[in-house]
């Protein structure tokens, strides 16, 4: 399966690797997580304080990373691309077999839509849902239904790695000649973007990555493009990457994680070089400071606690990092206010930082609502009457709990 991904997604010809040495995972603090199959995990995420993870038609659910719930999907084999929740539903978007979501309440039952389609991103911008595909372009949820954005969108450049809100305006990185697309919403238009000034055929995003700080990041093979001034300009920061046939990139807590990825169809090996650097590091400043290199595949990562987790073609795989286990977001202060408290349906918050995603648990630490967010000012609908815990997740990883009464 990682063939067709690779080929498809990236569409770059494999390296030969004459010889590599490698240091077992085991040696190097990694353990894969032997509860959950060996088999290919093939998207992650955090999500609300739990992980998201999933491997053909199976999603796997944990709070601590160790014990873990596991759910079908469906009957049929896929494979899970990406994931997101949005007004209370749980989206898991799929390589040719759309979109399968279902509310994220007790006994919720699992629906498929935009089938045929191979889904590459989802992304929250301005209150509202987009996703974009391989080969369909951009689309925006309405309700239960999703509406096809494409627009002016050059047919050429349907094929969309990645859609992301940055600054307000939603991007487009589509197309396999340096170009990436701003959108409109006044016009309903595209309005085409280039890296280098023109076009570059051939250099197409395989990773988008827009930071707390609003620094992009897009990688393409062994390139790494960053942008500190909402995609005007752009420069090379690969200041002491390893070589790989293409990359992907996560922020973590402390850290920004490249992952470069050798993909060797001769014997069947394949390879994961992972290294980081702190966040907000000036332009290049070295990434070579921590290295791994992994003797796998990789398809995802991300952090909970003091762990890091790997999404690979071999299971999933974890480490301690007891360097991130001095931050506690939630002690850290947030400014924000929620009003009004009581409150009847609508519950109002005003945050001096973007919020990224809220929940409300009941009494009983249950779930009850929630729902992702792109935005500092917003509202939360819910109407059954009670006392609730509303937790706030911001963009820059800080957290803020608060009472909230239903009337």
């Amino acid at each position: 399966m990682k063939t067709v991904i690779f080929n498809l997604f990236f569409k770059v010809i494999p390296l030969l690797i004459a010889l590599i040495f490698t240091t077992p995972a085991a040696s190097q603090g990694w353990t894969r997580i032997v509860t959950l199959p060996e088999t290919e995990f093939t998207c992650i995420k955090v999500i609300g304080g739990k992980i998201y993870t999933a491997s053909e038609n199976r999603l796997y659910t944990s709070t601590d990373g160790i014990t873990w719930q596991m759910e079908v999907i469906t009957n049929d084999f896929i494979t899970p691309t990406s994931l997101e929740v949005f007004n209370n539903t749980l989206h898991i978007g799929t390589f040719f077999n759309g979109v399968y979501q279902k509310t994220i309440t007790p006994n919720a039952s699992w629906s498929q839509s935009l089938n045929g389609m191979a889904i590459s991103s989802f992304t929250i911008h301005n209150g509202e849902l987009y996703l974009s595909t391989f080969g369909a372009g951009v689309f925006k949820k309405i309700n239960t239904t999703w509406q096809n954005m494409n627009y002016n969108l050059p047919t050429f450049s349907y094929n969309v790695s990645k859609v992301v809100s940055i600054n307000n305006i939603l991007y487009a990185f589509a197309g396999g000649n340096g170009t990436f697309y701003s959108f409109n919403p006044s016009q309903l238009s595209w309005n085409v973007q280039y890296y280098f000034g023109g076009l570059a055929p051939g250099f197409i995003a395989d990773d988008v990555l827009k930071t707390t700080t609003n620094t992009v990041f897009v990688t393409r093979g062994n390139a790494l493009l960053r942008s500190d001034d909402f995609t005007q300009t752009w420069n090379t920061d690969a200041v002491g990457l390893l070589n790989g046939n293409n990359r992907l990139i996560y922020q973590g807590i402390q850290s920004t994680y490249v992952l470069s990825l050798l993909f060797n169809d001769d014997n069947g090996i394949n390879y994961t070089h992972l290294q980081k650097r702190a966040n907000n590091a000036p332009i290049s400043t070295s990434w070579g400071t921590a290295n791994e290199l992994l003797e796998f595949y990789t398809y995802g990562i991300t952090e909970l606690g003091n762990k890091v987790y790997l999404a690979t073609e071999r299971g999933l795989f974890v480490k301690t990092d007891q360097s991130l286990g001095g931050f506690n977001p939630i002690a850290e202060k947030a400014d924000i206010t929620i009003f009004p408290i009581p409150a009847n349906e609508k519950i109002n918050f005003d945050s001096s930082l973007n919020v990224k995603e809220v929940l409300l648990y009941d009494v009983t630490g249950r779930v009850v609502y929630q729902n992702a967010f792109n935005t500092r000012t917003g509202a939360i609908f819910f109407s059954k009457k009670g006392n609730y815990i509303a937790h706030f997740l911001f963009e820059n990883g800080l957290q803020h709990e608060a009472k909230i009464i239903i009337n």
